[in-house]
């Protein structure tokens, strides 16, 4: 199946964003090494918006 560069950005942003909402969940219960994690995926998803 092929998608449409569209749907891929699409896709990654929402990824993103997911994984901020994620930190800021994890943040408000101090779960720090989490946060960490989810930002790093969060950029991770984001950057691949930008090749």
């Amino acid at each position: 199946m092929s998608y449409s560069k569209e749907d891929l950005i699409r896709y990654r942003f929402e990824r993103a964003y997911q994984s901020l909402a994620e930190a800021e969940a994890l943040a408000n219960l101090q779960f720090w090494n989490t946060v960490a994690n989810r930002l790093y995926y969060a950029s991770y998803y984001a950057f691949w918006v930008f090749l």
